[in-house]
């Protein structure tokens, strides 16, 4: 399977920045290292979203469980959609 988003522009709904500066923006879930992650604002409706330049055909998509204290496994596969349409929703 080939990664179509992998560096691709990205947008979230707010980016969390902890006390030290350090910022886990949107281009974070997109850069194919897996114990990297994007962590938004807490809030109702938080959304990520990338643009892939172009038209596809998708067949796949997979999202991933950033590594925590609750998760220290971290890059578990927790939503995976496959199937044929235009568009989707996750």
């Amino acid at each position: 399977m080939t990664n179509i988003a992998l560096n691709k522009p990205t947008e979230q709904s707010g980016t969390f920045q902890k006390e030290d500066g350090t910022r886990y923006g949107s281009e974070k879930a997109n850069n194919g290292d897996l114990s990297d992650f994007s962590l938004s604002l807490r809030g109702i409706n938080s959304w990520w979203l990338v643009d892939l330049r172009s038209q596809h055909y998708v067949m796949e998509v997979q999202i991933y469980n950033m590594r925590s204290t609750e998760n220290p496994d971290g890059a578990d596969s927790i939503m995976q959609w496959t199937g044929e349409g235009r568009n989707c929703k996750i």
